[in-house]
């Protein structure tokens, strides 16, 4: 059902799209890791611990991550786009800060629209990127998609580019 939400993007029934990702963001899917309960093979939160990138879109949120990606390629809905993608980030379940990011690069992308929109937007842009870097940049998977986030900052300070560099190099 959420991949409903890629057609509607892509026929630019950007109200339908709203709802949709309205009506699933609250989604129980992916599961707090203490509650999963399913085969190891599927629990994309320790394969990201481990080290491991899922490579896989299996999740309503995860799939949600994807239909918020495409809404952030418009100037109207990228601080909508923010939101939810902010809201992906407050679950504890690492693949769906995975797949967070996905919105994010695009966002990050056009970050120069959610300044011009809403400068205090911009600043929670900021703060959400780089609350992803110190917190999670120690998982590779989260690390390596962060390196497509911070690709188009050109704004940050010595000590920013530093704080990135190390994430890199790590």
């Amino acid at each position: 059902m959420a991949r409903l939400g890629l057609w509607l993007v892509d026929k630019e029934r950007f109200d339908e799209t709203v709802w949709l990702i309205d009506q699933f963001i609250d989604d129980p899917d992916p599961v707090a890791p203490e509650h999963y309960e399913g085969v190891p093979e599927s629990n994309y939160q320790e394969k990201i611990i481990a080290g491991e990138d899922p490579h896989i879109i299996t999740t309503v949120r995860g799939n949600l991550a994807w239909v918020i990606q495409k809404l952030a390629l418009r100037k109207n809905y990228i601080i909508k786009a923010l939101d939810y993608t902010k809201t992906l980030l407050r679950y504890k379940n690492l693949y769906a800060k995975l797949q967070a990011i996905i919105p994010l690069i695009e966002i990050a992308a056009r970050r120069q629209w959610l300044e011009e929109l809403n400068p205090q937007e911009y600043k929670e842009f900021h703060d959400v990127t780089f609350d992803l870097l110190r917190n999670y940049a120690k998982y590779p998977p989260i690390a390596k998609r962060l390196t497509h986030v911070f690709y188009y900052f050109q704004d940050l300070t010595t000590e920013e580019d530093l704080e990135v560099l190390e994430m890199a190099l790590h």
